[in-house]
């Protein structure tokens, strides 16, 4: 039962009609009718993001990931709102996608991804708050979209990635002579390229890495430094160590410095090592340097993911044991030969594999 919320009896009767035209309507296209607002997809979402924003609170979560949840389950609540939690299911979300496809044909299956792992966000707080069992919560069917399994990862090879590293500096030359306000987000790229293409880690794991939970190793044979990175926030959860290559350390000492800190005292901050995500900025970068898509046919872009698979492509080629780089980047061996050693030609190899190789030049 609902209240018409007015005392004018003609009025109530036109709203009632009104009512009664759109609940047959949205039953005959599927839609269950509205719930009491406690139970409403609307709610638990508003939820979700509350939970959500405790966790970020606590470095549990990507304050990233939160605002992008946010935005997605905004776009949500106009389609799927009003429907009570437990009627969403396979069904919903199927016409969910085809109304997503139909205000936008061009939309990616990667987008597509993010939307329904939203809604599995938001069942699996319903789940935590006790609104619904573990066992009642629906599981969605995988829609096929080809074989991605078999679709090789970008990366940068060895003469693209010296050209990447050039045009990052060129980058903060550029802002440096034109007087910009981003200067430090030009240097902070470059770090971030870096470090990122000499651990492997995940756009958004090392994004959530803190000062403290990096120790910087000496190599006892070679007397080089590299890192070390602990307690790794991201797709896996909380946990995990990652080695860094030897290109990193000095790569890290800049973020040391421009953060004022020294490398006897960076330790003890819980501070992020990177200020911002620099997506954009990076892609301005690639587009610049003629590197935003592959040679291939037809042609693959290239973004920060990309920087991961350098590191996996140059260690498998580098002939590191497909289970340490594995285990270096947490994720499967499996994933290593499906995505990424099954595509690698030996040919490239001649150039690359060299046991001194570093993803990082002199200067850096």
């Amino acid at each position: 039962a609902t209240t018409l919320k007015t005392p004018d009896d003609k009025e109530a009767e036109q709203r009632a009609e009104n009512w009664y035209i759109e609940t047959v309507a949205a039953v005959k296209q599927g839609i269950a009718p509205a719930t009491k607002k406690s139970n409403s997809f609307a709610s638990c979402a508003d939820e979700a993001i509350t939970l959500y924003e405790e966790k970020a609170s606590r470095n549990i979560k990507s304050p990233r990931y939160v605002r992008e949840l946010r935005i997605i389950y905004n776009r949500l609540k106009p389609m799927i709102g009003t429907q009570d939690i437990h009627n969403i299911d396979q069904s919903c979300w199927v016409k969910v996608r085809k109304t997503l496809l139909a205000d936008k044909p061009t939309l990616s299956e990667k987008t597509l991804h993010q939307y329904k792992n939203a809604i599995q966000v938001c069942l699996s707080t319903c789940v935590e708050r006790g609104i619904m069992k573990e066992d009642d919560k629906p599981r969605f069917v995988r829609e096929s979209s080809g074989n991605q399994q078999d679709t090789p990862r970008t990366y940068f090879g060895g003469k693209e990635y010296k050209a990447l590293i050039t045009a990052l500096r060129s980058n903060i030359a550029k802002h440096k002579r034109d007087k910009t306000r981003w200067i430090e987000d030009a240097e902070e790229l470059r770090d971030f390229v870096l470090i990122d293409a000499n651990t492997g880690m995940r756009v958004g794991e090392l994004s959530n890495v803190r000062f403290c939970d990096v120790t910087i190793a000496t190599e006892r044979d070679s007397n080089k430094e590299y890192l070390e990175i602990r307690n790794i926030v991201g797709k896996r959860g909380r946990g995990g160590v990652c080695k860094s290559y030897y290109g990193a350390a000095n790569a890290f000492k800049r973020c040391i410095a421009r953060h004022g800190l020294t490398v006897e005292n960076y330790i003890t901050s819980e501070t992020l090592i990177f200020k911002a995500y620099h997506r954009d900025m990076f892609r301005e970068v690639l587009k610049a340097a003629n590197l935003y898509k592959t040679n291939d046919r037809p042609p693959l872009k290239r973004d920060m993911k990309s920087l991961r698979s350098t590191y996996i492509c140059f260690r498998l080629l580098n002939g590191v044991p497909v289970y340490d780089v594995a285990n270096n980047v947490r994720t499967s061996v499996q994933v290593i030969d499906s995505n990424y050693a099954k595509h690698l030609s030996i040919l490239t190899s001649s150039t690359i594999n060299k046991s001194d190789y570093n993803l990082a030049t002199d200067e850096d």
